[in-house]
Formats: structure tokens, sequence, C-alpha cells
């Protein structure tokens, strides 16, 4: 099961993703105890959450999903930035199994001056992060010139990181 948190409209505005472009601010009314409902019934191997940046709105909810697949020992899978994880406190780890880390130069606090991302700075954001998380980083190809950095070492680069269980390429 997939689940899309939008804690308000992204501040990244990738220009691939719709998630910038979205009107309004953080979602209100969350039909939380639905979802919990589901959770408890239907049948599914993983709870896949996506965050968007801010992902404090959505503190509450999240808590209430995590526990909830929880309780049936279900992987519990979240997607988003690095930086949207570092603002997770700690006590939001609780249940999740699987870390998904959106990685491209659009990210911003990565991007070396050269334009390029760097592994070595990627490396060091993620030995912040719980340790008993599965870490998979999700490479998004968002330019020719990126794709050719992947190509020329940094893809070998975030594939030796220590802390990256995998790597996955999107296009």
């Amino acid at each position: 099961l997939s689940v899309h948190f939008d804690g308000g409209r992204c501040h990244v505005r990738c220009p691939f993703c719709y998630l910038g472009e979205r009107e309004g601010t953080a979602q209100s009314g969350l039909p939380v105890e639905l979802l919990c409902a589901a959770l408890e019934t239907l049948p599914y191997d993983e709870l896949a959450i996506a965050l968007s940046e801010p992902v404090a709105p959505v503190l509450g909810p999240l808590r209430r999903l995590v526990d909830a697949a929880a309780s049936r020992k279900r992987l519990v899978t979240v997607t988003t930035t690095i930086a949207a994880a570092h603002s997770l406190p700690a006590d939001a780890w609780r249940g999740i199994g699987r870390l998904n880390l959106s990685i491209d130069p659009l990210k911003g606090q990565f991007q070396l001056p050269s334009g390029h991302v760097g592994a070595s700075d990627i490396g060091a954001a993620l030995r912040l992060l719980p340790k008993d998380i599965e870490k998979v980083l999700i490479v998004t190809l968002v330019s020719p010139a990126f794709a050719e950095s992947l190509v020329s070492a940094l893809l070998a680069d975030l594939i030796a990181l220590p802390e990256v269980h995998r790597v996955a390429l999107s296009g």
C-alpha cells in the first residue's frame, strides 16, 4: 500500500515533480481513522509512505500509520529527501524499516560548486540517520550533465558508501 503525505507545497520545486506546483498549504483533516482501519484489514506486505517537505504537519498521522503497519509486522518504507529525513524527530523512526532517499542536484544541500552531487557529503548525512534502517538512494537522472557525472564516477562512489544498502536510478 502507498500513502503520500504532503505537508504542503514542496519547497524544492523540482521541474519533473508536481508537488512543488500544488496550490495551497498543508493538508488538514486527513482520514487517519480510515487509513488505519485499512491498514488493519487489507492484505499488503509493505506500507510505502512518501513524505514531502515540510514534514512537521503530518508527524501525528505518520506515527499512527507506522504503528498500525508495525502491529501487523509489515515493512514500512519512507521515501523523502535527506533534509526531510533529518527533520524527523528520533521517535518518528520507530517501526520504519527502509528509507528511500531522493538524490539529485536539485536537492541543493549536496551540490558541490562544480554542480555535481557529492557522495562524501551524502555519506556524512546518512551517518546522522538511524543505523538500523535500510537506506536506499533513489537517484534521478535530471539532466545529461548529471547522468554523465554518474557514469564517470558518482554512481560507483554512491554504491561504495558503507551507509548505503542499494542505489536505484530513476529517469
